[in-house]
């Protein structure tokens, strides 16, 4: 086949030296029926009944998943695209039939050799007399394959996929990582596990390894991506008592978000965990209507926790196990949140995978599926894909009109405005003057307001309910009329170091220019800073970071 691979309108790139050394990626599962079906079938249509052999070896666009997992019939490229000369083998035994099958496939571009052109696809096996491909059954040639590739198949059910010359970018931690990111919640919940083993190392993930196992990466899988897993592990073992279902949108319309959808005896509950940093469980009704005009009533449910010690993570949404990464790939705006919504009752699964596209990456009202199959299909992708968000703000907003902090990171107010205070009884730390009540929308444990010549950032009585941060990072800048503040500070405007400090309750790590950082080691504490010219205005950003990182 080299003389064809090798030909310059192949197709191909980065071709390997012959002879030389193969390296490739061998990708088993177990405990799977294997490839059923008729090997012999040269087609297939609907009515023949269901081919896994032939959608997988000689279609293309055609699935036979019935697990509402895989749609599209296009995910088997991934192998053949992962090997420098797009080639793949596929040794398989299937559980109604013990003898073992092998075939493989390359695919290359209309070429000539030997001014011959030649189709794109080939296939490895055992030719007929009008040139169509058997699978091989010789025992000596899939036993010799079975020992060169290393297969640990015997003879269980499933199919083991052999990809030769695989790119060298497929490394096990790159495995590892891609795995951990896709696959942690069927992982955690103990529907999946994944052995990975080169010839330097061998690692296993599953419901026990794998917080302690994606710590082998390099660093970009731990930090934001553990806080999640250790959340879904929370998710995981909570019993079904502890999950709060709302009340079903209006059968009458399409599905909407409104506070009037959380029963009444739950939503005091509800707002103060919420506010508080604790975890929630919602299942939340929605109806499946077909343009048929059929409906089924059907759910998800919403794990749900603010992230108070970080800064929270894109929310995740699980279909039957799939990870759809694009349903929503940024941060909440205005909220730093840990979400995951899960699909698994078939009616809404089933909707949801008709959405999507065939990488299985995103939800599309526009998908070949779906696009005029469902009843106000549009709005029941938004009321899904928004639920993190529009639960956040009907929970952060319970008896609160506005917030006079809202902008608190971003402009420090004067200590006491008669117009933003409201005034409640006094208490003791400042005898006969207004407070304000710490907002239940409010995301930050701490306040910053603005001191004669300086800024005060301080935690006091009213923060203790919320989580105390481990570690603060403030940045400081004369404000500007035009541009980002912190962008335009330069030395000689001042040095942080250089100023007047009091700091109760905090131990200083690193002070230099406008940026200080400090560790929090009581729970009420005060960064006060003076010294700044008092005719220009102080532009302060305050934020949390972990304990757990390192000084930059």
């Amino acid at each position: 086949m080299w003389n064809h691979i090798k030909a310059p309108d192949s197709g191909l790139r980065e071709i390997p030296d012959v002879p030389g050394s193969c390296p490739f990626l061998l990708v088993e599962d177990f405990a799977t029926i294997g490839l059923e079906g008729d090997a012999t079938a040269r087609d297939h249509t609907p009515t023949s009944g269901k081919n896994h052999f032939y959608a997988f070896f000689r279609a293309e666009g055609v699935s036979q998943n019935a697990g509402g997992r895989g749609k599209w019939g296009v995910g088997k490229t991934v192998f053949a695209r992962s090997s420098l000369v797009n080639t793949l083998f596929g040794f398989t035994v299937r559980r109604s039939d013990p003898r073992p099958l092998l075939m493989g496939q390359t695919t290359v571009r209309y070429h000539v050799v030997a001014d011959k052109k030649y189709a794109p696809d080939v296939m490895f096996g055992v030719p007929t007399s009008d040139d169509f491909v058997l699978p091989v059954t010789d025992p000596s040639v899939i036993n010799e394959f079975c020992s060169d590739f290393r297969l640990q198949r015997n003879r269980e059910p499933g199919l083991s996929v052999v990809v030769p010359y695989a790119h060298d970018d497929i490394t096990p931690d790159a495995i590892a990582k891609a795995v951990a990111h896709e696959y942690f919640f069927p992982i955690l919940t103990s529907k999946l596990i994944v052995k990975i083993e080169s010839q330097e190392r061998s690692l296993t993930l599953d419901s026990n390894s794998l917080v302690d196992s994606i710590g082998c990466d390099d660093g970009d899988i731990e930090g934001d991506l553990s806080s999640l897993i250790m959340f879904a592990i929370w998710a995981k073992t909570l019993p079904q008592s502890e999950i709060r279902t709302l009340d079903v949108p209006p059968i009458a319309q399409a599905p909407t978000w409104s506070s009037s959808l959380f029963p009444s005896q739950y939503f005091d509950e509800l707002a103060a965990k919420y506010v508080q940093g604790k975890p929630l469980a919602l299942r939340v009704p929605i109806l499946v209507r077909a343009s048929s005009g059929e409906e089924q009533l059907s759910y998800f449910d919403l794990f749900l926790r603010q992230d108070l010690e970080g800064r929270g993570y894109p929310p995740v949404f699980i279909r039957n196990g799939i990870v759809i990464p694009k349903a929503l790939e940024r941060r909440v705006r205005g909220h730093r949140l840990l979400s995951l919504v899960t699909i698994d009752d078939k009616p809404l699964a089933d909707m949801l995978g008709d959405a999507e596209t065939p990488a299985h990456t995103q939800w599309s009202q526009n998908s070949q599926n779906f696009s005029g199959k469902y009843q106000n299909g549009k709005a029941c992708l938004d009321f899904v894909r928004s639920a993190p968000r529009q639960v956040a703000e009907i929970l952060s907003s319970k008896d609160r009109e506005r917030d006079p902090r809202a902008l608190a990171d971003f402009f420090p107010r004067p200590r006491y405005d008669p117009q933003l205070e409201v005034p409640i009884k006094p208490d003791g730390d400042e005898p006969g003057r207004p407070r304000v009540e710490n907002p239940k929308g409010s995301v930050e444990p701490f306040d910053i307001e603005q001191i004669r010549g300086g800024f005060c950032i301080q935690r006091t009585s009213r923060h203790l309910l919320s989580v105390r941060p481990p570690r603060l990072e403030v940045l400081v800048a004369y404000d500007r009329s035009q541009g980002n503040p912190l962008t335009k500070y330069r030395s000689d405007d001042f040095d942080l170091a250089t100023m007047r400090r009091e700091m109760p309750g905090v131990r200083e790590v690193s002070c230099s220019g406008n940026r200080m950082l400090v560790e929090v080691a009581e729970n009420s504490f005060r960064v006060q800073i003076t010294g700044f010219d008092e005719n220009r205005d102080i532009y302060v950003r305050a934020r949390i970071k972990g304990s757990e990182e390192s000084e930059q």
